[in-house]
């Protein structure tokens, strides 16, 4: 370049003397500085003409980092796939992490952050009604959702913050005359409830008011798993009649295939007139709700607060809480399973957070074998920036292989996640929702998830690079060169190369026995509930409902002979031992509490004991559920229509209004004007759910009731009579003969709800048994994760001391002294983690105290039995390099090193 410009010099004197030559060396000090500096960071042959500078400037350095990165992700992915067996194991770890987090993010994402799939989702909303404990019919303060039914029209009246108000209420009708009789579930519904929901039907038309008015032609809409289960998706459906409960319906439509409200077991829906809502059944119906344009929620509390005053009257002068509250229909929708989910969510990150401590100590073990490689290409030229770009991008390159493969993991565990929170239960057991989780049919990886899962790689390779980039800092290149055995003669300290890789053990030991001793206290639980006698045996025990249409067999002596018709001939059937019949079984949500008082005890029937809950039974009913006769006798022939009234009660209401007295033979006041004589006492039976204490309880037979409205009323909430087959084998067996009988006795009622009753008292517990199951499984996890942690670095650390270990045994230091200088340091690591693990259980496992039964958040044994273990999982994990570490051989060892 210098001899060009010469030439050109000389050129420019020969021509115009000096001042071209000066021409010539402004035109060069111009150029240089305008485009040097790009012909130093570019080839030449590739620099732009100038008129593009800027443009091309910025394009450069954009492909600049372009290649750059490309370039150091490709080396990476060499590197990487050099140590397969490294790479994978980080990439698992982190894709576990990952993937559950992923898994419980899409539920959440689901139940918190996607709007229910109706119309202005967020201006939907219900009613809930506060009764402070002094209003309450258990002395209990209650949250109940919804109305009375009787009130409805005077709420949607007077309110002004509402622009749409709907109630509806459970119905179960039998379709007939297409074939083997059905029971549907659905809703008696206002016909403002689509408009609310603002859901237009697949085909046809919705309700409008006429067919609210009193003498409508009777209408229905159904779903659409209904339309194309029952009807196979005909469209002809429109124009074909429908008998339900003998009654002649028109489908005028048929609903979206989403829309499932209020439960996915809805099948279809039909006009309720509030005016001819029956005097008894279901005082309390359910409501949803619309906001008007620009009321918020505060103002719509407080416009049912006076609506509901004018009504209820004034709350107590000492009652701090509103009597009523509207709140968003997710929001109530969500609110039973906020609390598990997040506990769940914090799980799995604990669990993450694991698997990061053990990528960054993996990784961490890795910088310290590379520190050489890293010292030689820091003396060739490359600085600590480029080197510390070079790990960075490492990581991220695992972090994003782990984020892939979560993407899978989530995937099969979401279809998990909807299989193990699905029960297959009758709707009078799951109160209409078959699905532990709330709309976990609507669970799925969207963009949320997926951004959320790219986030979760990035954070968590950013996190795990932190250790490794830590080290790198701290490394002399000069020191390691000039003595590559430095650094391994470390000693045994853990304050110095080992503090990092400690700490992070430590942390993981610790993060793992918290969710060990949640998992343990769930597990523990959940036994204990599966465990508690529930006063009756389930085994060997066949139950079902006979559901009649509605209307059919109205006389109650017809009823009753129907009844004793098919108990005979069931009782005939090869294997039963014996069959009854109930108006509620046990585990059904309904309670009736009926008068009861001990002439001989007016304290008491002046409300200052708990009122019993009442059953009607047939008279085999208790034998056949297996209770057992504590005194007294059974039902029997001599105690039907017409004879003396008698009852049998169970224990609890024997000690509460008799103490040790024998009860038997005492008249009672109950039911109807005449006495009842308490004939025998039964064991105690947990008749709502198994976490509670049983109630006091009495049953009544059937016969001595005849025409009784409350069995009508727990007929047509239930859907029907319940009935009860022991026998001596399978009672499943016995179904197709079953359906024979009442198919032969009454043509048009359906034999629903089949099930064992082992299988509902398993039902009951589906939810405390699926958080147990989920939280089991992720503390586990987290167990072994945390063994793998501590094995890691005591196999690390022997690594780097093996020349120190066979010096140690060159000079006749014993095996047993090497096992436990090993073991001990692996025994500190566990013992610390433990410890911290214990004390941060102490306080987190306190938001497990309303998922738990029969022991409380701080249950010593628990936290026993999970340190002894993990201590035991620690011990395996440090013995196998302790073990490894007294098999060295000192010669070998020495010349080696």
């Amino acid at each position: 370049m210098v001899e060009a410009f010469r030439d050109r010099a000389r050129n420019a004197h020969r021509q115009s003397g000096a001042i071209s030559v000066l021409r010539l060396c402004a035109s060069a000090t111009v150029d240089t500085i305008r485009n040097g500096p790009g012909e130093h960071l570019r080839p030449a042959n590739l620099w732009p003409r100038s008129g593009q500078w800027r443009r091309v400037t910025r394009t450069g350095l954009v492909g600049m980092a372009g290649d750059n990165l490309r370039q150091d992700v490709r080396y990476s992915v060499r590197v990487l796939l050099r140590a397969p067996t490294f790479s994978s194991v980080v990439v698992l770890t982190l894709a576990l992490g990952i993937g559950a987090n992923t898994a419980i993010f899409s539920v959440v994402n689901t139940l918190l952050l996607t709007p229910l799939p109706y119309k202005d989702p967020d201006r939907l909303v219900r009613l809930i009604e506060n009764v402070p404990a002094e209003l309450s019919p258990n002395g209990q303060a209650l949250r109940v959702s919804g109305v009375q039914q009787h009130e409805f029209l005077e709420w949607r009246e007077q309110s002004r913050t509402l622009s749409h108000m709907a109630i509806y209420s459970p119905v179960a009708m039998t379709l007939s005359g297409r074939g083997e009789a059905v029971r549907l579930n659905g809703r008696r519904v206002s016909p403002a409830l689509f408009a609310t929901l603002g859901v237009p039907p697949l085909i046809g038309q919705v309700f409008d008011e006429r067919d609210a008015t009193p003498g409508a032609e009777p209408r229905i809409v159904l779903s659409y798993r209904a339309w194309q289960r029952y009807f196979a998706g005909d469209r002809n459906v429109l124009t074909t009649p429908l008998m339900l409960d003998g009654r002649s319906y028109a489908v005028t439509g048929v609903a979206q295939p989403d829309f499932d409200f209020p439960d996915p077991q809805t099948e279809f829906w039909v006009p309720l007139v509030p005016t001819e809502m029956p005097a008894t059944g279901i005082a309390r119906v359910s409501m949803i709700a619309r906001l008007a344009d620009g009321v918020s929620l505060e103002a719509a509390s407080a416009e049912a607060n006076v609506i509901g005053a004018q009504m209820r009257g004034s709350p107590p002068a000492d009652s701090e809480q509103q009597r009523f509250t509207v709140t968003r229909a997710n929001d109530q929708l969500v609110a039973p399973v906020r609390p598990a989910l997040l506990v769940l969510f914090a799980t799995v990150v604990f669990v993450l957070l694991i698997a990061c401590a053990n990528v960054a100590n993996l990784l961490l073990a890795r910088s310290s074998n590379r520190e050489r490689e890293l010292a030689i290409r820091a003396a060739l030229g490359g600085s600590r920036a480029r080197l510390a770009r070079q790990v960075l991008t490492e990581t991220i390159v695992l972090a994003a292989a782990g984020g892939l493969a979560a993407i899978v993991i989530a995937y099969g565990s979401i279809a998990l996640l909807k299989t193990l929170s699905t029960v297959n239960a009758p709707a009078w057991l799951t109160t209409g929702s078959t699905a532990i989780l709330p709309r976990v049919d609507q669970v799925a990886i969207d963009w949320r998830v997926l951004l959320f899962a790219a986030a979760a790689s990035l954070a968590t390779g950013l996190l795990c690079s932190l250790a490794p980039l830590s080290h790198l800092a701290k490394v002399d290149p000069v020191h390691v060169i000039k003595d590559a055995t430095a650094s391994v003669a470390a000693g045994f300290s853990f304050r110095r190369q080992n503090l990092t890789k400690s700490v992070l053990v430590v942390a993981e030991i610790a993060l793992a026995t918290v969710l060990l001793v949640g998992a343990g206290l769930l597990g523990r639980s959940f036994v204990m509930l599966s465990s508690v006698p529930i006063g009756y045996d389930p085994e060997n025990v066949l139950t079902f409902q006979v559901v009649m249409p509605q209307g059919h067999l109205a006389e109650s002596q017809q009823r009753q002979a129907v009844d004793e018709e098919l108990l005979t001939r069931f009782r005939m059937l090869p294997g039963v031992q014996v069959a009854g019949a109930t108006n509620v079984l046990p585990l059904a949500p309904l309670a009736l509490r009926l008068r009861f008082a001990v002439p001989q005890r007016p304290d008491l029937a002046r409300g200052q004991v708990e009122l019993p809950q009442a059953r009607l039974v047939s008279r085999d009913y208790l034998r056949a559920m297996g209770v057992p006769l504590v005194a007294g006798r059974w039902f029997g022939e001599q105690d039907g229509a017409g004879a003396q009234p008698a009852m049998m009660i169970n224990r609890a209401l024997a000690r509460q209004y008799f103490g040790a007295d024998n009860p038997v033979g005492t008249l009672v006041n109950s039911i109807g004007p005449a006495p009842w004589q308490i004939i025998g006492v039964v064991d105690d039976i947990r008749q709502a759910t198994l976490d509670r204490e049983p109630a006091p309880q009495f049953f009544l037979d059937f016969r001595q009731l005849p025409g009784d409205p409350m069995l009508q009323m727990t007929d047509r909430v239930l859907g029907g009579r319940f009935y009860v087959v022991r026998t001596n084998d399978d009672p499943t067996t016995l179904v197709p003969d079953l359906r024979s009988i009442v198919a032969q006795s009454e043509p048009d009622a359906a034999l629903t709800n089949i099930f064992t009753m082992d299988a509902l008292v398993s039902m009951s517990i589906a939810r405390p048994r699926f958080y147990a199951a989920l939280i089991g499984v992720l503390g586990v996890l987290a167990a072994v994760l945390a063994a793998i942690g501590i094995y890691g670095v005591i196999a690390y650390m022997v690594t780097r001391r093996t020349r120190e270990i066979g010096i140690r045994m060159a000079l006749g230091a014993p095996r047993p002294k090497i096992l436990a200088l090993v073991l001990g340091q692996g025994a500190a690591l566990a013992g610390l983690g433990i410890a911290i693990g214990l004390a941060g259980a102490l306080n987190l496992t306190q938001y497990l105290r309303a998922m738990l039964f029969g022991l409380g958040p701080s249950d010593p044994t628990t936290f026993v039995a999970v340190a002894l273990a993990f201590a035991g999982v620690a011990a395996i994990g440090c013995y196998l390099p302790a073990r490894r570490a007294t098999h060295l051989d000192p010669v070998s060892a020495l010349r080696e090193e």
